[in-house]
């Protein structure tokens, strides 16, 4: 009996170690609210791989723009704004989507005071905001070339200021 008693000890020893080291699991009902704050709702997300993994693939071969808006999201508020300029080429080559293409130009102006190659091709993803319909970019546009009647189509900018790409 002593034994079956020590054993049983043991064994409840062992498991009560095993539940302390896991984490504990929050599970969301109509009862229970959980309030996380925006950076550790994007944490949260961002480490879950699964989720975040299914949220990247609707982006690159949907091009869904509320899964594009979740990975900027997550990625914001996770200090990770880098890794986002994959996604942002990709809405705005693949899918023709505005916000994707001003995101660009953001990246490509934040390095165009030292480089010349850069203020081209930010100036061309701003312009390919415009004629994809992004508000934003004809407001940066309007500021840049003063009148949108001087303003030329992204791909004539281009082709005019090929010299500065080499």
């Amino acid at each position: 009996m002593r034994k079956i008693i020590a054993l049983f000890l043991v064994l409840a020893f062992f498991v009560s170690c095993k539940q302390k080291n896991e984490p504990t699991v929050v599970k969301k009902n109509k009862s229970t609210t959980v309030s996380l704050g925006p950076t550790e709702l994007a944490y949260k997300e961002y480490n879950d791989i699964e989720y975040r993994m299914g949220i990247q693939r609707k982006v690159v071969k949907e091009g869904d723009t509320v899964a594009y808006q979740k990975l900027q999201y997550m990625y914001s508020y996770t200090s990770r704004g880098s890794e986002l300029f994959l996604y942002d080429q990709i809405m705005s080559t693949k899918y023709s989507y505005g916000e994707g293409s001003y995101n660009v130009y953001i990246i490509y102006k934040h390095y165009s005071n030292e480089n010349d190659r850069f203020k081209v091709w930010a100036t061309y993803y701003l312009l390919r905001s415009k004629e994809q319909g992004y508000k934003r970019g004809e407001q940066q546009i309007n500021e840049i070339f003063g009148s949108l009647k001087k303003v030329p189509t992204s791909k004539k900018y281009l082709i005019e200021n090929l010299d500065k790409l080499d």
